[in-house]
């Protein structure tokens, strides 16, 4: 199969950085929450598997088989768009509201 990886800059943004200088578990346990927030909702609205590891919780990996076409590419680019469109606080905000029901 083949192996793409799309990395989030979460610790580029003001807050990022402002926790990255004074609490960087806190930053590394912020980034899990927001990936694991952008994976249950691509599969949860758009039934798109991805992963991500706790090494590298700024990174989703995109594993399609080799013979992925290009209509089920631009299905998971139209389906990250409309995540990023959404804000990746209220994604977030759903999967905290989510899992702690």
């Amino acid at each position: 199969g083949l192996l793409q990886a799309v990395e989030f800059g979460f610790n580029k943004s003001a807050v990022g950085r402002i926790l990255k200088a004074t609490h960087p578990s806190l930053l590394r346990k912020a980034e899990g929450l927001l990936i694991a927030s952008v994976v249950r909702e691509l599969f949860e609205r758009h039934h798109i598997l991805v992963h991500f590891t706790a090494a590298e919780p700024n990174v989703l990996h995109l594993v399609p088989p080799l013979v992925v076409t290009q209509s089920q590419i631009d299905c998971v680019l139209v389906a990250l768009d409309s995540l990023l469109k959404r804000g990746l606080p209220r994604v977030m905000a759903d999967f905290l509201r989510k899992t702690v029901q």
